[in-house]
């Protein structure tokens, strides 16, 4: 299992209750993005695949789509650190040709 930083804490641990539930049941969660081993989505996921000893199922972007995305939202790459994660996501959607990071993306913001 790889190791990935989750965006944020768990803040709603229903929704988290319910991801086990689900993923116990035998049904999928959506995929995570992240970027190296920064999640930029799914800390309930995460957490939930963790709580079950499964693995991530996860999109990986890639440099330059980070680089861009980061510049698309006013930030400098080189010196800020991302802070909200939703802001960047709906970028990183409406910026993306990528059917898999948008369906990923879809419920993010």
């Amino acid at each position: 299992m790889k190791n990935i930083n989750p965006p944020h804490e768990v803040r709603d641990q229903a929704k988290l209750d319910a991801m086990i539930a689900s993923l116990q049941a035998g049904h999928q969660l959506p995929a995570i993005v992240i970027c190296h081993d920064l999640a930029l989505t799914g800390s309930h996921r995460i957490a939930a695949w963790d709580a079950c000893n499964m693995d991530y199922e996860i999109i990986d972007i890639d440099d330059d789509e980070y680089i861009s995305t980061m510049i698309d939202i006013g930030l400098d790459y080189e010196i800020d650190t991302l802070c909200d994660f939703n802001i960047f996501c709906e970028s990183l959607y409406n910026s993306t040709n990528r059917d898999d990071l948008k369906k990923a993306l879809s419920d993010q913001f």
